[in-house]
């Protein structure tokens, strides 16, 4: 759909008649592109894939509602239309995702999914029966979603680190009742190799070091 509608707007501004932009034109146009992705590489640290991201479901609840009201009345013309019903169900369903457990990238793929499915009513439907004027704002947040996206791919590899590290910081008062109820030496260490040996990849280093901060707790008062 997002190609589609890059091809729409290429060829709406080749249209017979209409001026071809001037050089300081396209000076303007290329600063505040700039200027875009400076402000997109700023907030890229938020972790595209693996963190909820509040403010776009914020974002989106307008937008949403204004689609769902136009669908709505659509098909009170166009009763039971399989496309209009469709568009209408993950409207509902984006509108019951949850704040706190939701990553940009699940939003971006439903919203895709909900512009695909508005795509098909739009290329039977008429002028009066459009969602263009609805579906605009979604289509403008998707294509800052996925250019967001490929900003924090650079950073991809640390973003999945510290995820990683999150889910494994769980381990750590599991790993001190271990110690604190061990009777027999050699379970204990039996106990403790399948610790580090079970770590996920993105976790070993972090158990291997919680392992070295239980020794030391153990250790020091001994001393």
């Amino acid at each position: 759909p997002m190609v589609a509608l890059r091809m729409r707007r290429t060829m709406g501004e080749l249209q017979p008649g209409m001026p071809l932009p001037d050089a300081d034109d396209g000076a303007t146009k290329r600063s505040a592109l700039d200027a875009k992705r400076r402000m997109l590489h700023k907030d890229a640290v938020c972790a595209f894939y693996s963190e909820s991201s509040p403010a776009i479901l914020l974002r989106l609840a307008a937008p949403l509602a204004a689609l769902l009201a136009r669908t709505r009345e659509l098909l009170a013309a166009y009763e039971g239309h399989p496309s209009l019903l469709a568009v209408e169900g993950i409207i509902v369903r984006i509108q019951k995702l949850r704040l706190l457990q939701t990553t940009p990238m699940g939003v971006v793929t439903i919203l895709e999914l909900l512009l695909g499915r508005a795509a098909v009513w739009e290329e039977a439907a008429c002028r009066d029966a459009s969602l263009s004027a609805q579906l605009k704002p979604l289509e403008r947040l998707v294509v800052s979603l996925r250019e967001r996206q490929l900003l924090e791919w650079q950073g991809l590899l640390q973003v999945r680190e510290r995820h990683w590290e999150r889910q494994g910081s769980k381990w750590w008062l599991f790993l001190v009742g271990l110690l604190a109820d061990a009777r027999d030496p050699r379970a204990l260490a039996d106990e403790l190799l399948r610790f580090v040996r079970t770590a996920p990849l993105g976790q070993f280093r972090l158990r291997a070091q919680m392992l070295r901060a239980a020794a030391n707790m153990y250790i020091e008062p001994e001393g």
